[in-house]
């Protein structure tokens, strides 16, 4: 255990190099060495745009090997001069099932059905086949991102959970059609990321670096040369708040950055999360699904189905081993 400790030392010790470029493994993209000549000062907005905040949950129900029964809520939350015009929930229960080498998805009870290829390489991990749980969270996406379009009209600003960078090649059409629609409405979209994993290539953080060379709030760009037909923003990192600790990363597209950044800025003082857009805690708390909800859905799926629920309960003893293992002890 030492030995182990020591190399976490020597990690934390590890001194910068001169030359730290931004490490992206994707075709098409080329890291920017950092530069604290790619800093800006952030100054607060005069502006009042109406900025809608966008997030989704999604919990599962029912797993087995071959089907998934999840429950799935987005959410949007608007705002204009910091007090809150409207907010919009929309809940599904999601279907997912193995056939004829697709996963099918439908929901109600609003009717949505999907289909996603087996062989699609980006829903595998490794080279094992996704789960089928996994899929509730693509479809949560393509969700968040359909009412991403839809509010295109009632927005200057759509501020999405998480990148603007394709995770899953089902997600691309819906990028770009929410890229079209914002551009002819002038709408930004952006996309703010929780947590990034971007390191460079000597293997730091980038947020830590950038936290270390700069006080303040500020945001930085250029951190990569783009050429790719599958994200058309920019990626940039922004510290939002003077008091704050952290360093986000930022996908946005169609913007001006110091508006841009200006305005993001006039939502990040709140103490509970000083730094962090609070229309994304209030979308996160719209779409959120709580586990005493999961439960609530859950007693009502076994009483909808009588008997038939221990045939589930057969279904799930093929995947719930480690569940039990977890709960000993």
């Amino acid at each position: 255990m030492d030995e182990l400790i020591a190399k976490v030392r020597k990690i934390l010790e590890k001194k910068e190099s001169a030359d730290e470029i931004p490490l992206f493994t994707k075709r098409g993209f080329e890291g920017v060495k950092i530069s604290t000549s790619y800093f800006k000062a952030l100054k607060p907005s005069k502006e009042k745009p109406r900025v809608i905040f966008i997030d989704g949950g999604n919990a599962e129900l029912v797993e087995s090997n071959n089907f998934s029964l999840q429950i799935i809520r987005v959410g949007a939350v608007c705002y204009q001069d910091n007090k809150k015009v409207f907010f919009e929930k929309r809940e599904f229960y999601c279907m997912i099932t193995f056939e004829n080498n697709q996963f099918k998805v439908e929901t109600a009870p609003e009717k949505i059905s999907l289909k996603f290829n087996l062989d699609d390489e980006s829903l595998k991990d490794g080279r094992a086949i996704a789960k089928i749980s996994k899929i509730g969270g693509f479809v949560r996406r393509v969700l968040e991102l359909e009412l991403a379009c839809e509010m295109i009209e009632k927005a200057d600003y759509i501020i999405l959970d998480g990148s603007l960078e394709e995770k899953f090649t089902y997600e691309r059409k819906h990028l770009l059609e929410l890229y079209k629609k914002s551009k002819e409405k002038n709408v930004c979209i952006i996309g703010f990321c929780k947590t990034n994993s971007l390191i460079t290539k000597n293997g730091r953080p980038v947020s830590t670096i950038l936290l270390g060379k700069k006080e303040g709030a500020w945001y930085y760009n250029p951190v990569a040369n783009i050429r790719s037909e599958e994200f058309l923003g920019d990626i940039c990192f922004a510290k939002l708040n003077e008091k704050s600790s952290h360093a986000f990363r930022v996908d946005v597209y169609n913007a001006d950055f110091e508006k841009t950044f200006g305005n993001i800025y006039n939502f990040c003082k709140d103490p509970v999360f000083i730094g962090y857009p609070y229309g994304l805690i209030e979308a996160d708390r719209i779409a959120r699904i709580t586990n005493k909800e999961k439960e609530y859905e859950k007693t009502k799926l076994m009483v909808k189905l009588g008997k038939d629920w221990e045939k589930i309960k057969k279904l799930q003893s093929t995947t719930d081993a480690h569940q039990i293992l977890d709960s000993i002890g």
